[in-house]
């Protein structure tokens, strides 16, 4: 009835799967986007399930950046959020995670889906004390899964909402790894790769830790150590390898002493046998760097 601000509803994303087609929906909805006419999009379905094609997000963020609103109803939930930033964020915690994004006051955690030890427990229970003081009591977190009762990543994430912070994650579509957990802003990957999860996560956080984890997590690290030179993202962030993690900076160390990286990649790598420091490391670290 307004032809200057168009809402439309779609039971899924309204993209070919594959191949494009040049004039197909995605480029009428971009026109309209682009010439401000677009007002919201109303999304039923992902393309397949939760998850969303690397694809089908760049026209997203396309639609968005033009000012396009973007709902979609979660079926884990089965309540809208809405997007921004390449996340699907609850509407009732939106002003929190854009005031959270543009402050750099977003961590992620990154590590195993199985269970962890006491000690290593009582490591990361200190360590997010830390930052969170280092950031005044009030921190967005996201992590990379959910995982098995008392593993790195489940333990984490409850304990961030046990103190009511703003609680994500960011997932993919493998088998074995829960997803129908609900948090207060989300994405789910439908790739088989690290990759585009790792760079959403690596461009909004500004501290980075790694507990115990196998090989995803050594290639989560690696895959934000070339990210410095690739994308240009990550050279201010503070990376947090906590005890069992610790062998990655020895790793890296490697590298720089046989000439395959640069020593300044090193500059932002702590490791962490004592959460009770990480404070005073964010307070040092951030001191550098401004």
């Amino acid at each position: 009835q307004n032809r200057n601000k168009a809402s439309f509803i779609f039971n899924q994303f309204p993209g070919n799967i594959g191949s494009r087609v040049e004039g197909d929906v995605i480029d009428d909805l971009k026109r309209l986007s682009k010439e401000r006419r677009l007002k919201t999009i109303y999304l039923l379905n992902a393309p397949n399930g939760v998850f969303f094609s690397g694809g089908a997000l760049e026209d997203l963020s396309k639609l968005a950046e033009q000012d396009t609103t973007i709902y979609w109803r979660n079926p884990n939930t089965n309540k809208w959020m809405v997007y921004y930033s390449g996340f699907w964020i609850k509407p009732d915690k939106l002003q929190e995670f854009v005031d959270y994004h543009k402050s750099g006051k977003l961590v992620a955690f990154y590590g195993s889906s199985k269970k962890i030890s006491g000690d290593v427990a009582q490591i990361a229970d200190d360590t997010l004390e830390g930052i969170l003081r280092f950031h005044g009591g009030k921190v967005g977190f996201v992590t990379g899964g959910w995982g098995e009762e008392n593993s790195f990543m489940q333990r984490v994430s409850q304990k961030a909402r046990e103190k009511g912070l703003l609680v994500g994650g960011v997932f993919w579509n493998v088998q074995g790894q829960p997803h129908d957990v609900d948090m207060d802003f989300v994405q789910y990957y439908d790739e088989r790769h690290l990759l585009p999860r790792q760079e959403l996560m690596a461009r909004v956080v500004e501290i980075e830790v790694y507990g115990p984890g196998g090989f995803g997590t050594h290639l989560e690290f690696y895959n934000t150590m070339t990210m410095k030179s690739r994308v240009g993202i990550g050279a201010r962030k503070a990376i947090l390898l906590l005890r069992d993690a610790s062998s990655l900076k020895t790793q890296a160390e490697y590298l720089v002493n046989e000439g395959f990286a640069s020593k300044e990649s090193l500059n932002n790598i702590y490791a962490i046998d004592d959460g009770k420091r990480v404070y005073d490391i964010l307070c040092g670290h951030f001191k550098t760097m401004r």
